[in-house]
């Protein structure tokens, strides 16, 4: 589902500068995808690791929680 909001911000973005605007905007969004996915795989194994699976089911709720509240936010 997220992957959708993601390209069709692409295609936004894209439309403002045709020359160049989408290839350099989802090649960073794919650097932070992959950064964000290694950062939080290594953050949540060491939280269930050290005992902390509470926090770490916590966490996971609240960040759903505030991708849905920015979403609500964007204009259509």
């Amino acid at each position: 589902m997220m992957d959708v909001v993601v390209d069709g911000l692409m295609v936004v973005q894209q439309r403002r500068d045709p020359e160049n605007g989408s290839e350099n905007l989802q090649a960073y969004s794919w650097a932070m995808v992959g950064l964000g996915g290694i950062s939080g795989s290594l953050f949540g194994g060491y939280l269930c690791e050290s005992g902390l699976e509470a926090y770490c089911f916590a966490l996971k709720s609240m960040l759903g929680f505030m991708i849905a509240a920015v979403a609500f936010t964007m204009d259509k």
